[in-house]
């Protein structure tokens, strides 16, 4: 018998070059020369070569271990391909390319990578098993050997809720416009597992013995590409810092056709648009530093002394905007909480909102009965007591938060003003059909407040306030709204001013036809309006269909930096009492023609809301220019409403969901021993 060689340690077992020990004549492994570095003999009948065969050079199982051998190749490029190809590549594919063109790629390659991974785990687990019952050794208990698993088990747990932290994390973004913790939980489950995967990779090659090329080889791309990877991921991170910084904002004038409007023709094959993702940008003149409305309006925009799509900013903070703000008796009085919701979505979504002019309406009631009906102007008793508290405590409220100065105002320091809002036919009444109005104001008029004796109802206060606005704008919010995503107001108002002016200087032009449609009217889409012009508030109406095809667009405005900003609009059809932001004198002529347009009490949207579908139904939608706020398609949603009539405030809901579990513990078990 031979001299039996060394028995190998557990790394060589599992992969480098060893000699099989010398063994009866059962064992599989052969005897006499062989191209292993070592040869065995045994004292059995089977002889022939032993080979060492492997996926690396000089590197592989003996015997019959070819099978174990390719399993272990497999396993090591697969891995291979998911953890360096495919999970980095799908990373940066998120980051570079365009809107739901990045989203789909990044969700795509994602998923084949964890299941090319998936699969490589699969075959690490069978070449355990394989080597087992080969040699008798358990390459997971192996201290030399086991770490390599164990990585790849919590790489593999970390993937696996990786797309659900990933729906989670696009759903709450979608919704807030803002990143949460499901955001970070999703960014750093994939780049720490991703790279301790990489990692475990090269030590996998270390543990198989392969050879000083081919690990070379993997390092250079793992680093080339981690290193890719990471450089996008930080390009990325401070395009969004420089976004989300504040600045100025003004109307494009660039070159050619840059920050122009992106326009959806009626037929977009015709001659001499350009289309660029079923999305049609109007040819420009051939002057280099004109858009097309400059080329177009410049002559008529001289003549009016109007300038047309100047780099000069026409967006202003002071002067250009008034907040409106309605208010009426709620559950949750004498508590502003309700309002301080309102402020606070203003900080968070739209700070601009919390600089300009503000106006509050402090409507009232009707009667005092035994049971509440706020919509009917009903309030008990003890809901009139609180009220009376609730407007002193909102007016404080305001003051404190849009006071300009550091002295603290007082509601005595203020100026007093007498004012009336009438309403109805005079011709058969039997009075004035009046309502006196109490109105306060800080002595610059950047805060108000209108009382009324006698209640008018949302149509109406809106009605007052208009008439006390010098601005040409107006933001109407009511007070049981809170945004829930960033609104872009400047930029909004720079595009309702830009298509204002060059419609007024398109009309002067004879026989020059001009996409400019007027956008008088913008609202921002709550859970009823996801989607809008895809449903069926538009698509069982031709008409409708027709105007939202041909209009609905990206205007695009620059900002002082040169970042062009799209302002995705689609036109709507219906004039909602909801958050939304109007031109002053397009609200008082098309809503408040004369004094009988809305009855005391009514809501704008119970009855011109509907007279305004019907005229757009008829092909007048132009003279409502009526557009709602459209990001993401319609799918993400920029305003909640908080339900003012039945809403208790924090305490008060905490408080009725305690009581209705003590009823529901007397209803399941009794009161309890006495």
């Amino acid at each position: 018998m031979a001299a039996a060689n060394p028995a190998p340690d557990a790394s060589a077992q599992y992969g480098g070059n060893y000699p099989p020990s010398g063994g009866p004549s059962t064992a599989p492994y052969g005897s006499g020369a062989g191209t292993a570095e070592w040869s065995g003999s045994g004292s059995g009948s089977a002889s022939g070569s032993g080979p060492t065969s492997g996926s690396f050079a000089g590197g592989g199982f003996w015997g019959g271990m070819e099978t174990a051998t390719r399993t272990r190749a497999a396993h090591g490029i697969l891995a291979a391909v998911a953890m360096v190809a495919l999970f980095p590549t799908g990373a940066v594919f998120m980051r570079i390319l365009p809107g739901r063109v990045a989203l789909w790629t990044h969700a795509i390659t994602q998923i084949v990578g964890l299941a090319v991974f998936v699969g490589a785990v699969g075959l690490g687990l069978q070449l355990v098993s394989q080597v087992r019952e080969n040699i008798g050794l358990d390459l997971l208990r192996e201290s030399s050997t086991s770490y390599h698993a164990i990585i790849g088990f919590v790489v593999l747990g970390c993937l696996v809720v990786q797309p659900v932290l990933g729906l989670i994390h696009h759903e709450q973004f979608r919704r807030l416009r803002r990143r949460q913790i499901w955001s970070y939980l999703h960014l750093f489950n994939g780049r720490i597992p991703i790279t301790l995967g990489i990692v475990n990779g090269g030590l996998g090659l270390w543990i198989a013995g392969a050879s000083g090329q081919i690990k070379v080889a993997y390092v250079a791309c793992a680093a080339v590409m981690w290193t890719l990877w990471m450089l996008v991921a930080l390009w990325a991170e401070w395009k969004r810092w420089r976004k989300d910084r504040p600045r100025g904002w003004r109307q494009s004038r660039p070159a050619g056709n840059e920050g122009g409007i992106d326009y959806r023709p009626a037929n977009p094959g015709s001659p001499g648009w350009d289309l660029d993702e079923g999305v049609v940008r109007v040819p420009l003149a051939e002057a280099s530093d004109m858009t097309l409305d400059d080329a177009q309006c410049a002559p008529a925009a001289a003549e009016l002394g109007i300038r047309v799509n100047r780099s000069e900013s026409l967006v202003q903070d002071a002067g250009l905007l008034t907040l409106i703000i309605t208010t009426s008796p709620t559950p949750s009085a004498p508590s502003t909480e309700l309002l301080s919701q309102i402020v606070l979505s203003f900080h968070e979504h739209c700070p601009e909102l919390t600089r300009c002019r503000v106006i509050l309406v402090l409507d009232t009631y009707d009667h005092i009965s035994s049971t509440a009906r706020l919509k009917k102007g009903h309030v008990t008793a003890d809901g009139a007591a609180k009220y009376a508290q609730y407007k002193k405590n909102a007016k404080r409220l305001i003051l404190d938060e849009y006071a300009t100065n550091d002295t603290a105002l007082r509601e005595q320091d203020l100026l007093q003003e007498r004012g009336e809002a009438e309403f109805g036919s005079t011709a058969y009444a039997q009075q004035t059909n009046t309502v006196p109005l109490a109105i306060t104001k800080t002595d610059d008029g950047r805060i108000m407040f209108i009382e009324p004796l006698q209640r008018l109802g949302f149509g109406l206060a809106v009605r007052s306030a208009l008439r006390l606005t010098e601005t040409p704008y107006v933001w109407i919010q009511q007070h049981d709204w809170v945004l829930i995503s960033q609104i872009p107001l400047r930029p909004l108002l720079a595009v309702m001013q830009q298509q204002s002016q060059t419609a007024a200087a398109a009309a002067n032009l004879d026989g020059m036809e001009t996409v400019k449609v007027p956008i008088k009217y913008v609202c921002f889409p709550s859970v009823r309006m996801a989607e809008y012009a895809r449903s069926d508030h538009v698509m069982q109406f031709p008409a409708l269909r027709a105007l939202t095809y041909l209009h609905k667009q990206n205007f695009t405005v620059r900002s002082d930096e040169g970042d062009a900003v799209r302002i995705p609009l689609t036109p709507l059809f219906f004039w909602h009492d909801k958050p939304h932001v109007a031109e002053t004198e397009h609200y008082r002529a098309q809503v408040f023609p004369s004094r009988v347009a809305l009855p005391r009490g009514a809501f704008i949207e119970d009855t011109i809301g509907h007279r305004a579908r019907t005229e757009m139904k008829d092909g007048l939608w132009k003279k409502w220019a009526c557009w709602l706020y459209y990001p993401d398609e319609g799918k993400q949603l920029c305003m909640r409403h908080l339900k003012g009539r039945t809403w208790r405030g924090a305490e008060g809901e905490l408080a009725q969901k305690l009581e209705y579990m003590r009823l529901n513990q007397g209803v399941l078990g009794g009161d309890g021993p006495e």
